[in-house]
């Protein structure tokens, strides 16, 4: 379990760097529709660790932010 923690902490912190670094580039456009995926990822985690199920919202809503970044990274 402690290996479970130390390794979300060391993620959650690398992305925060990342996202930060991000931010001092011109690539704000790119960064901030990434960085709302996180619900998305906080689901995928959920179905994958804990066998939950997404119900249909959870999924369209994946779904929109996963479309949006891809139409955002086209232009």
């Amino acid at each position: 379990m402690l290996l479970l923690i130390v390794s979300a902490g060391l993620l959650d912190f690398l992305g925060f760097i990342t996202f930060n670094l991000s931010m001092a580039t011109d690539y704000v456009a790119v960064v901030s529709p990434i960085a709302a995926t996180a619900p998305a990822v906080t689901i995928a985690l959920a179905y994958f660790i804990l066998k939950e199920k997404a119900v249909t919202n959870q999924k369209i809503g994946i779904i929109a932010i996963l479309t949006g970044l891809i139409l955002i990274s086209l232009v």
